[in-house]
Protein backbone atom coordinates (compact mmCIF):
# COMPACT_ATOMS: atom_id res chain seq x y z
CA UNK A 1 0.00 0.00 0.00
CA UNK A 2 0.97 3.69 -0.42
CA UNK A 3 -0.02 6.57 1.87
CA UNK A 4 -1.68 9.27 -0.24
CA UNK A 5 -3.08 11.99 1.69
CA UNK A 6 -1.36 15.41 2.80
CA UNK A 7 1.08 15.28 5.88
CA UNK A 8 0.79 11.34 6.40
CA UNK A 9 -0.67 8.96 8.52
CA UNK A 10 0.34 8.17 12.54
CA UNK A 11 1.36 4.87 13.36
CA UNK A 12 0.08 3.83 16.46
CA UNK A 13 1.11 0.88 18.39
CA UNK A 14 -3.01 -0.79 18.43
CA UNK A 15 -5.94 -0.03 16.29
CA UNK A 16 -6.77 3.41 17.69
CA UNK A 17 -4.14 3.49 20.08
CA UNK A 18 -0.88 5.32 21.13
CA UNK A 19 1.06 7.36 18.24
CA UNK A 20 4.16 5.81 17.64
CA UNK A 21 5.43 8.48 14.71
CA UNK A 22 3.74 9.55 11.23
CA UNK A 23 4.84 7.54 8.57
CA UNK A 24 4.96 10.16 5.00
CA UNK A 25 2.37 10.75 1.93
CA UNK A 26 4.44 8.50 -0.34
CA UNK A 27 5.48 5.55 1.58
CA UNK A 28 5.14 2.03 0.45
CA UNK A 29 4.36 -0.43 2.80
CA UNK A 30 3.72 -3.72 2.98
CA UNK A 31 0.55 -4.65 4.70
CA UNK A 32 1.15 -7.60 7.50
CA UNK A 33 -2.73 -7.73 8.38
CA UNK A 34 -6.04 -5.54 8.59
CA UNK A 35 -8.45 -5.07 11.48
CA UNK A 36 -12.22 -3.61 10.80
CA UNK A 37 -13.49 -2.17 13.58
CA UNK A 38 -15.97 -0.39 14.84
CA UNK A 39 -20.04 0.76 14.02
CA UNK A 40 -18.98 2.46 10.79
CA UNK A 41 -15.89 -0.68 9.74
CA UNK A 42 -12.77 1.52 10.27
CA UNK A 43 -10.24 -0.21 8.91
CA UNK A 44 -6.42 -0.33 10.21
CA UNK A 45 -3.30 -1.81 8.34
CA UNK A 46 -0.72 -3.12 10.29
CA UNK A 47 2.64 -2.21 8.86
CA UNK A 48 6.25 -1.49 9.71
CA UNK A 49 7.91 1.25 8.47
CA UNK A 50 11.55 2.62 9.95
CA UNK A 51 12.07 -0.73 11.73
CA UNK A 52 8.33 0.79 14.08
CA UNK A 53 5.70 -1.91 13.97
CA UNK A 54 1.86 -0.35 14.53
CA UNK A 55 -1.30 0.10 13.11
CA UNK A 56 -2.35 2.75 10.50
CA UNK A 57 -5.87 4.23 10.56
CA UNK A 58 -6.86 4.08 6.40
CA UNK A 59 -10.51 5.60 6.69
CA UNK A 60 -14.06 3.80 7.04
CA UNK A 61 -16.11 1.66 4.97
CA UNK A 62 -19.69 2.86 6.34
CA UNK A 63 -21.40 4.79 5.83
CA UNK A 64 -19.13 6.30 2.51
CA UNK A 65 -15.97 4.46 1.97
CA UNK A 66 -13.29 6.90 2.69
CA UNK A 67 -10.08 4.36 2.57
CA UNK A 68 -9.10 5.58 -0.70
CA UNK A 69 -8.53 9.45 0.50
CA UNK A 70 -6.03 7.83 2.83
CA UNK A 71 -4.20 5.34 0.87
CA UNK A 72 -4.47 3.54 -2.21
CA UNK A 73 -3.28 -0.45 -3.14
CA UNK A 74 0.16 -1.05 -5.25
CA UNK A 75 1.12 -3.55 -6.96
Amino acid sequence: MQVIIDGGIKLRATPGGTYIHTVPEGAKLQVQEYVIQGSVNEVYYKVTHNKKTGYLYSGALLPKESVSQWTKRIP
